[in-house]
């Protein structure tokens, strides 16, 4: 082979190695740009996995509080149905009279 075909070749393998080199480079920065958007997503979930932890936390106490006020509800519910009973049976046992205040309580003489 001549010289020149030589040259030729030596300056095309030289080309394709740095071809390769500048792929390989490339490659490298990918990866390394990949491991870092990992770590901050890695991160991100973290947080919100920590946020997601005091939201159900909130919602069972929350759960609670209504499970409470909802007893509550229905005991004061019942409360006033029984009132609502003792007062519907009240004038049926002692009606005031013709002209007497109906809205007055009645205080024994004492």
């Amino acid at each position: 082979m001549s010289s020149t075909a030589e040259s030729a070749m030596a300056r095309l393998w030289r080309d394709r190695v740095q071809r390769r080199e500048q792929e390989r480079n490339e490659a490298q920065t990918r990866a390394c740009a990949a491991e870092e958007r990992l770590a901050a997503l890695t991160a991100e979930n973290e947080q919100l996995a920590h946020e997601n932890a005091l939201v159900r936390a909130q919602s069972d106490r929350l759960a609670i509080a209504v499970a409470r006020l909802t007893a509550e509800k229905e005991r004061l519910a019942a409360d006033l149905a029984g009132l609502r009973e003792q007062r519907a049976a009240a004038p049926a046992r002692a009606s005031p009279g013709p002209g007497r205040d109906q809205g007055r309580i009645a205080v024994p003489a004492g």
